[in-house]
C-alpha cells in the first residue's frame, strides 16, 4: 500500500518525540552528570531508526511506488530542513569562532555533510558540519538500499532490502575492516532498520481480538522497554548497540504497534503535536542544549538550580521545536509537494 493507504499510527507518532526528546536530555548530560546523574537518553536515537525501518516497510508498496520516486519523496522530506539547519550552523560557527570553537568551518566538509557523505579527519572519523546528521548518513543509505529493493516485488525487495544490510555488517566482521568510513558503513546500528522491517512485515499478523489480560500484558512489556532503553545505555556503552540498545527500542516500538491495533494508542494532542515535530526538535535543540550549556559553566549554579536549567533547556527546546515545524517546516512540506506536482504535470 502507498501513503495515503496506510493510516498513521498514533502510539508511533508519540514514540517519534518520545525519542526526541530523549536525545535533548542526552545532549544536556554536562549539566546534570556532576550531580551524580549519570548521561542518559541515547537509546532515542535506536528507537528512531526501529521506527524509520517499520515506517518504510509499512507505508512503501513495491507494486505502488518506484523505487526512483520513493527515494525522491525521502529526499523532499529530509534535505530542505537539514541543509537550512546546517547552512546556519555554519554560518554562525563562521561568525561566532569562540562561540563554537569545536565546529571546524571547512568548505569541503560542508559539501560532504549536505550530501549525506561520511569524512575522516586527522585518520579519524568526523562529524558533519551538525554533528547530529551522523544518524541521517545512516538513514539516506538504508533509504537508497531500500530504493533498489522496490524494484523487485514486496516480498523479495523487503528481503534484498534486509539481506544488503545484513551483509554489509557481515563484511566488517569478516575482514575486521580498520578504515574508519569501512566501519562506519558496516556498523550493526543498521540492523535497526532491519528490525523495524520486521515488525512491518508481522504487522498484519497481530490478532485484532484478545483479551484485556493480553493487552496489560504488553502495556507492562512497552513499559520494560522504554526502561532498558532509557538505561541499558547508561550502564553498557562498550557493547554492540545494535543488540543492548536495538533490542529494547524493537519491544517499545513492537508493544507500541500491538497496542495501537488494540485501539489502545496515545490521544494528547501535545504529545502527538510534539511528534510530528520530532524531526524539528531533532535538529534544532543542539542550540538550546549548548546555550543552557554555556550559561551552566558561566554561573555554576547550585544543584536545583541546574535541575531547573535541564527543565527550562527542555521545555525551551521543545517551544522552539514547534515553532520550528510550524512556520518553517511545515511551509517547506508544502513548497515541495506544490513543486512535485507541478514537476508531474509537465
Amino acid at each position: 500500500m502507498s501513503d495515503a493507504n496506510r493510516g498513521a499510527i498514533q502510539n508511533i507518532q508519540f514514540l517519534r518525540g518520545f525519542s526526541a526528546l530523549l536525545v535533548v536530555l542526552f545532549h544536556l548530560g554536562p549539566i546534570y552528570e556532576p550531580l551524580g546523574v549519570p548521561q542518559f537518553g541515547g537509546g532515542g536515537v535506536d528507537v528512531f531508526f526501529v521506527i524509520s525501518g517499520f515506517l518504510m516497510a509499512y507505508t512503501n508498496n513495491a507494486d505502488s511506488i518506484s523505487g526512483a520516486a520513493f527515494f525522491k519523496n525521502r529526499i523532499r522530506r529530509i534535505v530542505p530542513l537539514y541543509w537550512l539547519i546546517t547552512l546556519f550552523f555554519f554560518c554562525l560557527a563562521l561568525m561566532t569562532t569562540g562561540l563554537m570553537k569545536s565546529v571546524h568551518t571547512s568548505w569541503t566538509e560542508l559539501l560532504q555533510s549536505l550530501f549525506f557523505i561520511s569524512f575522516t579527519r586527522d585518520g579519524a572519523l568526523a562529524g558533519p558540519v551538525l554533528f547530529l546528521g551522523w544518524t541521517l548518513n545512516y538513514e539516506m543509505l538504508f533509504y537508497l538500499i531500500f530504493a533498489t529493493g522496490l524494484l523487485l516485488p514486496r516480498r523479495l525487495g523487503l528481503q534484498f532490502t534486509m539481506l544488503s544490510i545484513t551483509a554489509l555488517i557481515a563484511a566488517g566482521w569478516i575482514f575486521d575492516l580498520n578504515s574508519p568510513l569501512a566501519k562506519f558503513y558496516t556498523d550493526p546500528i543498521m540492523f535497526e532498520f532491519c528490525f523495524g522491517m520486521g515488525l512491518a512485515i508481522i504487522h498484519d499478523r497481530i490478532p485484532r481480538d484478545v483479551s484485556h489480560a493480553v493487552k496489560c500484558a504488553v502495556l507492562a512489556l512497552a513499559s520494560l522497554g522504554v526502561f532498558l532503553v532509557i538505561f541499558i545505555p547508561v550502564f553498557w556503552r562498550d557493547v554492540a548497540r545494535a543488540f543492548l540498545s536495538g533490542s529494547p527500542a524493537l519491544l517499545v516500538v513492537g508493544t507500541a504497534i500491538a497496542l495501537e491495533k488494540w485501539n489502545w494508542r496515545i490521544t494528547s494532542k501535545l504529545a502527538l503535536l510534539l511528534g510530528a515535530a520530532s524531526y524539528s526538535l531533532y535538529l534544532t535543540h543542539i542550540f538550546v542544549t549548548e546555550f543552557a550549556i554555556k550559561i551552566f559553566n558561566v554561573l555554576k549554579p547550585g544543584d536545583m538550580t541546574a535541575l531547573l536549567l535541564v527543565g527550562a533547556a527542555t521545555a525551551t527546546a521543545c517551544g522552539a521545536s514547534l515553532l520550528v515545524y510550524q512556520y518553517i517546516e511545515r511551509p517547506l512540506q508544502r513548497m515541495n509537494l506544490g513543486f512535485a506536482r507541478t514537476t508531474l504535470k509537465k
